[in-house]
């Protein structure tokens, strides 16, 4: 029978196939579309604290042209729409919630070894990756801490890093871990802090508050708290309301040239990143 997803993927993969030079790949790069770009980064510890990622992600996502990149693995699988065909490379998929849809471009399963691999192989990989994100303007991208040196080139070339503030005693110490990995390695993107509470009331931010203060006092980092995310999982609904804060609501999201800092990064490898 024949498959369009499948002829499509051989198509991309052969194309991909001739030994072009970095300058003529990069050059190839689209770049009519500038992105707003935020790397979502998720404690890996305590994964099971945040309540299901489709309940509460589109009260962030902008409505118009906007694509989660999952690549933490967060949306539920049996929301994915099945194909008949494994892809080398995964591509988005739309997937609908009780009230939403989504664009999901599912986690990339060998996106460690494809960055650490040999060039060409980097290439085919990042042209798939420009045909799937090209007609975004919208990227919010889902990565554990534990990636986060394999992700470096992606993590630089975001405009925005939230960090997933989770309901746990431990928390702040961690959050805080995290906030000055960041920032010793290099990433000076605008850090923001998202909070998940279960409690009834949406005024106790104390988690974020004690990691934007130690920030400032040993980092010399001004941090933003984005909000609050109240989940009502306990109560068996499974939605999840955000409360943004006045100071949040004043930041704008800019737009830059996200694919192809992203492809450059990862055709032009820093020594030691990886």
């Amino acid at each position: 029978m024949y498959n369009q997803a499948s002829t499509l993927q051989n198509l991309v993969e052969t194309v991909g196939t001739s030994q072009e030079s970095p300058e003529e790949f990069l050059g190839s790069v689209p770049r009519t579309n500038k992105y707003s770009a935020t790397a979502l980064v998720f404690p890996q510890e305590f994964r099971g604290c945040f309540p299901e990622i489709t309940s509460w992600i589109t009260e962030i996502m902008g409505n118009n042209k906007s694509c989660l990149w999952d690549q933490a693995g967060l949306v539920n699988e049996a929301l994915l729409p099945k194909t008949h065909t494994t892809l080398r490379y995964q591509t988005p998929k739309v997937i609908k919630t009780d009230t939403e849809t989504i664009t999901v471009l599912p986690k990339q399963n060998d996106f460690a070894a494809i960055i650490k691999g040999p060039q060409q192989e980097r290439i085919r990989f990042l042209r798939q990756l420009n045909h799937n994100l090209k007609n975004y303007s919208e990227v919010w991208i889902s990565i554990e801490d534990t990636e986060l040196k394999t992700a470096f080139a992606l993590m630089n070339a975001v405009n925005k890093i939230c960090l997933m503030v989770p309901d746990h005693p431990d928390a702040a110490i961690k959050c805080y871990e995290l906030v000055k990995v960041l920032r010793n390695n290099g990433h000076f993107s605008q850090i923001e802090l998202l909070e998940f509470t279960s409690e009834n009331g949406y005024t106790s931010i104390k988690h974020s508050n004690k990691i934007k203060k130690v920030a400032k006092d040993f980092l010399g980092l001004d941090l933003i708290g984005l909000g609050v995310v109240l989940s009502s999982n306990a109560e068996g609904n499974g939605k999840s309301i955000i409360h943004f804060s006045s100071e949040a609501q004043k930041t704008k999201m800019q737009c830059i040239d996200f694919l192809f800092v992203l492809n450059e990064n990862v055709v032009y490898q820093i020594p030691g990143t990886i």
